[in-house]
């Protein structure tokens, strides 16, 4: 077991003819840490251009031109997101980094990223060993802030070629160090793209650019709706209740993103104590596509996901059965406008397939709203044309 007395080195003196052993002063993490950057700038110095080319940017992959990137390990452009990356973090887990630390072979580190690793190994324990000590319920909840100058170290470190395992070790010990999104895009999973988080009545919504990885971990979460297809910029949004799934897989694939986790999570909980009842309903549909009715003055929109099969049959329904007088449709933003007297057939058309969630609005329709002849659809066709862009609800 490591523990903090194994970094107290013991010095020999002469006392009256014998040796007697005396305790030596600890060195501080901090003097660890100026002295591992003191040996990079010493190391980098002494790399040729070959070994400069041979390296790349640890987050990007590209090659590292000129002296600052080599010293830091990453690129201008990866350096400038610092801030984003390193502002949003989760609670440590030190028995998980203890553990990727110690399971590190130095042998199968590059040879310049051996000279670090030894002051880097005993300042990261001993970081994981004080908040294990103090695990008083405040410890364990620590955010890796403390942790950034480490983390950079280990930039520098993969940003030489070393064994695919060995790199995972390295970039799980930044995860595990609270740096999700970091860890994230060190793998190459997460995009550094801007991205945009907001939570309007009772669900949370992200729009971000397009992540094969973080669509299918976004796909597990239950109540979730997904943008039609993946790239096309529309939200995936998550029901209150789940913020905690949903913001873990946005710190992990979409960590450049705006908007204070801890001041969404807050208006989640708020939201979920005051509509208990709407809660147990949004629990019971992750199986089902959401619809979203919203109700204005004198008419209501309808918005659904896209059902191949079975959303034509449901557009075919509400042509045959409601008047053309009393629904419209806006081909731009794929929303159906209907008089309330219309409602009931209208939802019943829906319950059949859809989850319908009804939001009320203070919106005023406009006069005169379904007297206005439709906009033409992109094809060319207008109100009754049978096309795609008619259909999309």
């Amino acid at each position: 077991m490591y523990s903090r007395n194994m970094k107290n080195k013991t010095a020999s003196v002469k006392r009256n003819g014998s040796k007697v052993a005396v305790a030596a002063r600890p060195v501080s993490n901090a003097v660890r840490l100026e002295r591992i950057l003191t040996t990079i700038k010493s190391i980098t110095g002494r790399l040729s251009r070959s070994h400069h080319e041979l390296r790349h940017c640890a987050r990007c992959g590209k090659a590292l031109t000129d002296a600052a990137s080599w010293e830091r390990g990453i690129g201008p452009v990866c350096a400038a997101k610092d801030t984003g990356l390193f502002a949003k973090t989760i609670a440590q887990a030190p028995a998980m980094v203890s553990a990727c630390v110690l399971s590190i072979n130095p042998e199968n580190l590059p040879v310049e990223a051996r000279e670090v690793w030894g002051d880097l190994k005993e300042v990261i324990i001993d970081k994981m060993i004080g908040m294990m000590e103090h695990a008083d319920g405040s410890g364990l909840s620590m955010s890796g802030e403390d942790c950034r100058l480490v983390a950079k170290v280990i930039d520098w470190m993969l940003s030489f070629r070393m064994e695919a395992v060995t790199k995972a070790q390295l970039i799980n010990t930044i995860k595990y160090m609270g740096f999700v999104g970091l860890a994230g895009v060190l793998a190459g999973k997460a995009s550094t793209g801007e991205a945009k988080i907001e939570f309007v009545n009772g669900r949370l919504s992200l729009v971000g650019a397009s992540n094969k990885l973080g669509f299918l971990e976004m796909k597990k979460i239950p109540g979730v709706t997904l943008p039609r297809y993946r790239g096309s910029r529309e939200p995936f949004t998550v029901p209150a209740k789940e913020a905690q799934r949903f913001f873990d897989v946005a710190l992990e694939f979409w960590p450049m993103f705006e908007g204070s986790i801890s001041d969404l999570q807050a208006m989640c909980s708020e939201w979920v104590a005051a509509n208990p009842e709407r809660v147990e309903v949004r629990g019971n549909y992750s199986d089902k596509p959401l619809a979203t009715v919203k109700r204005r003055s004198d008419d209501f929109s309808v918005n659904f996901k896209w059902v191949r099969g079975v959303s034509e049959r449901i557009v075919n329904e509400i042509k045959g059965q409601i008047p053309p007088s009393d629904r419209k449709y806006d081909p731009a933003s794929y929303t159906w406008f209907f008089k309330h007297e219309q409602k009931d057939k209208v939802l019943a058309l829906l319950n059949e397939t859809y989850v319908v969630e009804t939001n009320e609005s203070t919106e005023q329709t406009p006069a005169g709203f379904f007297n206005r002849s439709a906009a033409p659809a992109r094809n060319g066709y207008y109100g009754g044309g049978y096309r795609r862009n008619w259909y999309r609800g």
